[in-house]
């Protein structure tokens, strides 16, 4: 099965103790993934109907009290079991996690489970090696993964479904992994000593002369049929890798190997053109060994439905030309489905995903009873109302960090003045996250396809000049390499203003879609290593210009 099919849980328990024989649970997250969006979660304290220990609780901060009036666990044994049912089980040293679910579901009367099992700790040890410590405080704060509320079963499940997608994210990369079967296998995989064929020995060579520079690259057969289309920042090292033995312990690679006779490349002028070139060649020669669903760095959006008489807004990896506002690139889902639930947390937009159609007979859902939603399905709020809120979205979407910030913490004191001390602390906790969420560059104040800016960074294959991507409604317009004895400032002003004096897009197509979103997941993965300014097409060229300049003369972000 493909891994964009398939369905992962990713499980957090903490318990009172590390026996799941002796020992109960007494919290436990689930977070679904489909193609790496949460569709669907459960949570609870549990009574353990147990002590918990001082040191369990020094641990946690889960007392005796807390999980005094918390469901006992066969109350929602049946409930678990039907969450994770036909789906692979995921967890950060996964057998601790799955040994306590089953044991608890067959003391509830459930019958064992027998889902794929797959652990984060045996896949990072095999995709990001070299760690000191594999536990998920310190790999998650390596990795640049935020982590909430550590040794709580929300928190921790959270951060370990971020690390779960980069370690997806890697397999796919560095092994082609597109298939669930060779994801588990990898966790198990061996470095076995493969011998090569006297075909795979001949391609090697041809290695040889590959350029340590970007570039897209083929494998063909005996035919000169394209078997498989990739892209590399690194042409040599990257081909080189599927020659390496644990590559080969992949069925695909091995496959593809097996079949292939010889390995061209084509040489491209950065790793973003590569990018860009390697999705329009797999879309028009759809090569065998290039799976259809395959994940190209999905960057997540937040999506906000304006085409529709009543909006909705949602997590998504695809720009589509369907009329709605897509804000982002967020640098990981995490932070994504953060900003949505603070947005539904402060806002009414509704949540159900049918096609709405308002009649008074109508019954709201439970959102209109806690108060999240005025229930415009049940016409109790008319779709005038329901729009000027969908406008509030926006414009709290376009607000720079210190407006964003404001409205949160006049929400928070309406909370605490009306005794909702639950919300009003949550709502606390999380404005220092957003504060570095609106802070980074390309930050979320304007839907991509209204992003114009310039990107700027060293050029890696011309020490000491830098390399300027001109962006203009999200799309790559112009690639600029830095040239010698000529003046920067006034070249980059004739670009500036030959570029953003260009009539803006009237429609768009699903290619110019597609290449936003690799532009955009791009940039945001290669933010910190450059400068990005932002551009006002109606402002002078020589103001941007010269904004830029200033910044690269003052090496604060290239130091000679």
């Amino acid at each position: 099965m493909f891994l964009s099919e398939t369905d992962f849980v990713i499980c957090d328990v903490e318990t009172t103790g590390y026996s799941a024989g002796a020992h109960r649970m007494t919290e436990i997250c689930m977070l679904k993934l489909r193609k790496g969006i949460l569709v669907d979660s459960f949570e609870s304290l549990i009574n353990p109907q147990q002590y918990i220990s001082p040191e369990i609780t020094r641990l946690t901060g889960i007392t005796n009290s807390l999980v005094h009036n918390a469901p006992v666990f066969p109350s929602i044994a049946e409930e678990v079991g039907k969450f994770l049912e036909g789906s692979v089980f995921v967890a950060h040293n996964a057998s601790f996690d799955w040994g306590f679910v089953n044991e608890e579901l067959m003391r509830g009367g459930v019958q064992r489970l027998s889902n794929n099992v797959l652990c984060t700790v045996r896949l990072a040890r095999r995709l990001v090696p070299g760690q000191a410590s594999y536990s998920l405080g310190k790999l998650t704060a390596s990795l640049g993964i935020p982590l909430r509320r550590h040794h709580r079963a929300r928190g921790d499940c959270e951060a370990t479904a971020d690390l779960f997608r980069l370690l997806l994210e890697r397999a796919e990369e560095t092994y082609d992994v597109s298939e669930c079967e060779d994801l588990l296998a990898l966790q198990r995989m061996q470095r076995t000593v493969r011998p090569l064929t006297k075909k795979a020995r001949t391609m090697q060579e041809q290695i040889q002369e590959f350029p340590d520079s970007p570039g897209v690259y083929y494998f063909r057969n005996a035919h000169d049929d394209i078997l498989y289309i990739g892209k590399a920042a690194n042409l040599r090292t990257r081909v080189r890798s599927y020659f390496h033995p644990a590559a080969q312990s992949v069925r695909k690679i091995r496959t593809l190997l097996r079949r292939s006779t010889s390995v061209t490349y084509e040489p491209m002028e950065t790793e973003l053109h590569a990018l860009l070139r390697e999705a329009k060649l797999i879309r028009h020669h759809q090569p065998e060994f290039n799976s259809a669903m395959r994940r190209k760095k999905l960057f997540p959006f937040l999506r906000l439905g304006i085409e529709n008489d009543f909006p909705r807004i949602e997590v998504t990896t695809e720009i589509a030309n369907d009329g709605a506002e897509y804000y982002g690139p967020f640098r990981t889902f995490g932070t994504a489905e953060l900003v949505l639930d603070i947005i539904n947390r402060l806002f009414k937009l509704r949540k159900c995903p049918d096609d709405l159609r308002p009649r008074k007979d109508f019954s709201p859902c439970f959102y209109y009873d806690i108060h999240r939603c005025e229930a415009p399905c049940a016409k109790e709020q008319t779709q005038k109302e329901y729009l000027a809120e969908t406008e509030r979205v926006r414009q709290f979407l376009s607000s720079n960090r210190d407006n964003v910030i404001r409205q949160i913490e006049t929400v928070m004191h309406q909370h605490a003045e009306r005794l909702e001390f639950e919300e009003a602390t949550y709502l606390r906790d999380r404005m220092d996250e957003l504060r570095l969420i609106f802070e980074k560059p390309l930050r979320i104040d304007t839907a991509v396809t209204q992003q114009h800016y310039v990107f700027a960074m060293q050029d890696e294959y011309a020490k000491g000049k830098y390399v300027f991507f001109f962006v203009r409604n999200g799309q790559l317009r112009k690639t600029l390499h830095e040239r010698a004895k000529e003046s920067l400032r006034d070249i980059l002003e004739k670009e500036i203003g030959e570029v953003f004096s260009q009539e803006d897009l009237n429609e768009l197509s699903q290619e110019a879609s597609r290449e936003m979103r690799i532009v955009a997941g791009w940039v945001r993965q290669h933010r910190e290593e450059g400068l990005l300014v932002p551009v006002q097409p109606e402002a002078p060229a020589e103001e941007c210009a010269g904004s830029i300049y200033l910044s690269l003369t003052k090496g604060d972000l290239f130091p000679a």
